[in-house]
């Protein structure tokens, strides 16, 4: 009763008695039908990228063309279904998508897989500027960071707490802070790393440590804390109580003597000061944290074979109470391992006795420090002797590292044991007993060696007797390092891949590296950049200071300063470039550091200060490499690495590939093609020469637009389509390369089959107006179809036909709906082609004046369309409603009321019963509405710097009686830059040559309101923020330059002004400053140097700048 391998039709199906062929039966539901089910597919993909980095908001919609039934829809490759064709909330990612019939059958995966989803990726801070703090206790230091990536604008914080618009941080102090860049959408944080801000004169107090055993005097010397200059004016000590523990301090140089009493164990805190002899003085604090460690002690304790012993080190073994006991740790447990089983448990120390043993002695050393006195820390060393037994520690557990020697005999291992032994001990090597070789060491003749393997052998010795063990653990390794790297390499054709092997550069010379073709030479690897400056051209070499840098120029900024010796000038240059971590090397004559994302001068330019002898120390940069490595070409290669002073070698096959260019193949869709169908029901499949696995490199176009048919492939596994009759020109353009190229296809059938003529049932003409006819357009020509004859409307047609602008034939008709066949006299068969012919009368445009509250009436002109009048209606209500109300009274009329005074607009549409449509615009004026009050602008006056932006806002003294419709500027011809908000605030940048008082500007603007507008100017008084002042004056009483100037402080009648020394300490505060100042401090002299000066201007900006006293 089953049946297969049905096509699908109506089936009639019966049953008869397999022995009565009389008696049949047929089924009450015939016929039965098979139908064919047909599969969806994915004809385009619309996929929307994520807006941010981490976001969820990426989404794909399927296009597709539907089979049997509804559709299913997946993203996962066919993991997970969907009913709707739109998936939304994705993440960046790649997505295969697929379709089905809702019954779970016919799945198609789309031809564009993967569909990618991308995200605009994170942001990162690319540089950081820094400006440092003038000394330990200001607040003037700054940061600036620049970012870049992700999704602008960004926030930016300094501690990853706090975070802000503004890429620029003011007012910070000294100390160590971790910039941080975040996007739009407040996440996919990137951090900077630690940035620290250091100040310029470092007299900042410093912390240091020092371990004073008990009745001891030690030395030592600040010169690296302390930043104040040598001699000192003064020193001395500031402990507030002095401790157990004293410090003498020397007035000369930055060293202490510390001493310890003779029975005091623990800790005490001094604190010393160095001040220098400016003025006013610079000091700077120390703190000295003194550790006195008690001595070590050492128990000596027996145990039995087998037994165990508790010990608290709490109890026992501090000399001292020094606060709460923070950590006991295992320093070392020396022979202990094998003799002794020991555990520390709460500072609690457990020995066990081991039962293998006796007679010996294993020692364990225990630390316990303190949590409030850092260093502070006692040790006790327990020595242990287990008793019972009688048993010889050979190698007592040991570890012995040993490097072959050579790879052409068999590895021995010489094991210090005599030779008359061997008889005693049995030996067992990773748990397998062996048997050692007779051989006597090389070395030592009267032992005997053992045969070790490459990697760790552990020999475990026993004692006959005695039933003693020991063990020791050999470690043999090849002179060949093992490599570790990647086996395979892709690359570019005709290039090479550089592999880095495990072997150091400068131990090159010990391997010879070849393949199957030859000797390799080898080229470093892992290159690390690093630069110097040669110190041989400081006069004294550095020894004569002090010196002064005169230049030296980082990232274009130029620095200079004093220092003493060559430590000093090293200190100041990690101070002026805190990334270089600049270090001196004297017995190779440089300094060493730099930071290659920095540029650095040639020269560093040095004064000796007391004899002016001038020097430079030379800039280089040096390139070493860390490993060596081999160029290979593209194949496979069978690496040698040989060790040649041992005759070791290693092996390593590698294989280096590449993927050539894609080439251009324009005949790839084969000849033309002409092919007659067998009949005109069935399609051609045409077979292009387009591997199915290269497709998505393809756009397919098919009498210029793109393919949107059905897509197979080829036994060959190529693409092909599937076409009706007809004439097609197919083209394809490459998408990863430019290649382009084309094939002609004619698909006919046999003239007994029944051909299109139209390719369209229906189409739409339209003409300007209805007095005239539309035009319709074939794609045949008339003329070239001597067979057929037409009818029109059921009439024979035999023209007159248009000569259309392509050369084709084209009809015109009337205003309607009219059916156009074509019958071919040799066969019979018809075409039939519905032409709907429509005219749109040109829009026309009216004006309706209305009075307020009054009204009005306007009727459309039912001529201008040849049907019947159906519908009429306002296609642009939103237009209208505000001024005037617009009522549909039917029959094309409409009905306006004026409500308030203005200006809007109607547009009336009415449509005949054939679909032709006339729209008549309608502008309604109401007038006549009560006045209402207008905007009043009034001046306005304000104060602006050169090239520094003000800000004032129009508004406050305007009013704007009413809502706001505009604030434009109207007239302004200056040269400087200017913007105005919609808010009413103006910002303004003068941009002028001069920084006279008088000078002024006036900008002109227009205020607005849904009433009307009004004017009024802004006058600008433009100043120069940056003062005029002198570089350098010289104090000296003879009448010229003996003050400090600065020029048009007038302009700033409420400005202060602020002078500081070079170490940050203020030596002058003045408001309304009388340029007198003739650089003293407390009525005394100050010394010659570079000052800098602070000014407020009171009119909240401020500048900076720098001027020296020379007498």
């Amino acid at each position: 009763g089953v049946f297969t391998g049905l096509d699908s039709g109506a089936y009639v199906v019966f049953v008869a008695n397999a022995l009565d062929t009389g008696c049949i039966q047929s089924w009450g539901s015939n016929p039965v039908e098979l139908i064919l089910e047909f599969a969806p597919s994915i004809s385009s993909v619309d996929a929307i990228n994520t807006t941010g980095c981490s976001l969820d908001n990426g989404s794909i919609e399927i296009l597709f063309n539907a089979g049997s039934g509804l559709t299913e829809f997946s993203v996962d490759s066919g993991l997970t279904w969907s009913s709707s064709n739109i998936f939304e909330n994705l993440v960046a990612g790649a997505y295969d998508l697929a379709v089905r019939n809702d019954n779970g059958q016919c799945e198609s995966f789309y031809i564009g897989n993967p569909v990618t989803i991308s995200d605009p990726g994170e942001p990162a801070i690319y540089n950081v500027v820094i400006n440092q703090p003038a000394s330990c206790s200001a607040l003037d230091g700054a940061v600036l960071l620049q970012a870049s990536g992700g999704t602008a604008p960004y926030e930016f914080s300094l501690d990853g707490v706090n975070w802000q618009l503004d890429s620029v941080f003011l007012f910070l102090p000294k100390g160590s802070y971790n910039p941080s860049v975040r996007d739009i959408n407040l996440a996919c944080v990137n951090e900077f790393g630690n940035v620290d801000l250091i100040p310029i004169v470092d007299n900042c107090p410093d912390t240091t440590s020092v371990i004073v055993p008990a009745g001891t005097v030690q030395n030592i010397c600040l010169d690296t804390l302390v930043g104040v200059t040598a001699p000192f004016a003064s020193a001395g000590e500031c402990t507030a109580v002095p401790g157990p523990i004293s410090v003498t301090v020397s007035p000369a140089i930055a060293c202490v003597e510390i001493s310890g009493p003779p029975t005091f164990y623990g800790s005490d805190t001094l604190c010393v000061y160095h001040c220098d002899g400016s003025l006013p003085t610079i000091c700077d604090t120390t703190y000295i944290i003194a550790i006195s460690p008690p001595p070590s002690d050492t128990l000596y304790l027996s145990i039995e074979q087998g037994d165990s012993l508790d010990l608290c080190l709490d109890n026992f073994f501090l000399q001292y109470d020094a606060g709460t006991l923070s950590s006991s740790v295992f320093l070392s447990e020396g022979s202990a391992s094998e003799v002794l089983g020991t555990e520390l448990i709460d500072n609690c120390l457990s020995l066990e006795a081991n039962s293998s043993f006796e007679g010996q002695a294993g020692y364990v050393s225990v630390q316990h420090c303190y949590d409030n006195v850092p260093g502070l820390c006692d040790i006790t060393v327990f020595s242990v002797t287990v008793s019972g037994n009688s048993c010889t520690a050979y190698y007592d557990g040991a570890t012995i590292q040993q490097v072959l020697s050579t790879c052409s005999a068999t590895p021995l291992w010489c094991s210090g044991l005599p030779m008359d032994t061997l008889a005693d001990l049995n030996f067992y090597q990773n748990g397998m007993l062996v048997d050692p070789t007779a051989v006597a060491c090389e070395s030592d003749p009267e032992n005997f060696a053992l045969r070790i393997d490459i990697g760790e052998n552990v020999f475990t010795i026993e004692h006959e007797a005695s039933g003693c063990k020991d063990t020791v653990t050999v470690v043999l390794s090849s002179p060949v390092p093992t490599y570790m790297g990647p086996t395979t390499f892709e690359v570019e054709c005709e290039t090479q891949q550089l592999v880095c092997l495990p072997i150091s550069y400068s131990n090159q010379a010990s391997f010879i590296i070849s393949t199957q073709t030859g000797n390799l030479f080898p080229v470093g690897c892992n290159s690390m950049v690093y630069f110097t400056y040669s110190f041989g051209g400081i006069p004294g070499a550095g020894l004569d200071g002090p010196y002064q840098v005169d230049s030296w120029m980082v990232n274009g900024e130029d620095y200079s300063g004093e220092f003493l010796d060559l430590q000093a000038l090293v200190d100041s240059m990690n101070a002026w470039n805190p990334n270089g971590a600049w270090a001196l090397n004297e017995s190779s004559g440089h300094i060493f550091g730099g930071d290659t994302e920095d540029t650095y001068s040639n020269t560093i330019s040095v004064t000796r200060i007391n004899d002016s002898a001038t020097g430079e120390l030379t800039f280089d940069q040096v390139t070493s490499f860390e490993n060596i490595g081999v160029n290979l070409n593209v194949g496979v290669h069978e690496l040698e690495i040989l060790h040649w002073p041992s005759g070791c070698t290693e092996t390593v096959t590698l294989e280096v590939t590449c993927t050539p260019d894609p080439v251009c193949d324009t005949e790839i869709l084969g000849e033309d093609i002409s092919q007659e169908l067998e009949n005109c029901e069935s399609q051609y499949s045409y077979c292009t020469n387009i591997p199915w696995s290269d497709w998505a490199n393809y756009d397919l176009l098919v009498n210029g637009s793109s393919y949107t048919g059905v897509f197979d492939t080829c036994s060959t596994e190529m693409v092909q389509m599937v076409l009706d009759t007809g004439y097609y020109e197919i083209s394809f353009n490459r998408l990863d390369i430019v290649c382009e190229g084309s094939v002609a296809l004619e698909i006919t059938c046999p003239a007994e089959g029944c051909k299109e003529v139209f390719f369209e049932n229906a189409i739409y003409s339209y003409s300007a107006d209805c007095s005239s006819q539309a035009e319709t357009c074939f794609d045949f020509n008339v003329a070239d179809k001597p067979e057929f004859s037409f009818e029109l409307n059921g009439s024979p047609y035999a023209g007159p036909w248009l000569t259309c602008s392509d050369g084709n034939s084209g009809i015109s008709l009337e205003a309607g709906d009219h059916i156009l066949v074509a019958i071919n006299s040799n066969n019979g068969c018809e075409d039939e082609l519905t032409i709907r012919s429509r005219c749109n009368p040109a829009a026309q445009d009216t004006v309706l004046e209305l009075a307020y509250n009054g009204s009005g009436t306007l009727c459309l002109d039912a001529g201008n369309l040849p049907g019947n009048i159906v519908d009429s209606w306002n296609s642009c209500p939103d237009e209208s409603g505000e001024f005037s109300v617009v009522e549909n009274l039917g029959d094309g009329c409409f009905s306006f009321s004026g409500v308030e005074e203005g200006l809007e607009q109607a547009c009336l549409v009415q449509c005949d019963d054939i679909g032709n449509c006339d729209t008549l615009f309608v502008n309604v004026q109401v007038t006549g509405a009560p006045p209402q009050p207008l905007p009043v602008a009034a001046d306005d006056a304000m104060m602006a710097f050169n090239d520094e932006e003000s800000l004032i806002n129009l508004l406050d003294n305007d009013q704007v009686n009413g809502l706001i419709e505009s604030i434009s500027v109207i007239d302004y011809s200056g040269p400087s830059v200017y913007w105005l908000e919609e808010d009413g605030s103006l910002h303004f940048v003068p941009q002028v040559d001069t920084c006279e008082i008088d000078l002024q500007e006036t900008i002109q603007y227009e205020l607005c309101n849904e009433n009307g507008c009004d004017t009024a100017q802004v006058i600008i008084q433009i100043g120069c923020l940056t003062p005029e002042t002198v570089s350098g004056f010289s104090p000296n009483g003879d009448g010229i330059n003996d003050e400090f100037t600065i020029e048009d402080l007038d302009m700033f009648p409420n400005h202060q002004l602020i002078i500081y020394n070079r170490w940050g300490s203020q030596v002058l505060k003045v408001k309304d400053y009388q340029n007198d100042w003739r650089g003293t401090w407390n009525g005394a002299d100050l010394p010659d140097g570079t000052y800098f000066w602070y000014l407020d201007t009171g009119e909240g900006h401020s500048k900076t700048g720098w001027v020296q006293i020379r007498r």
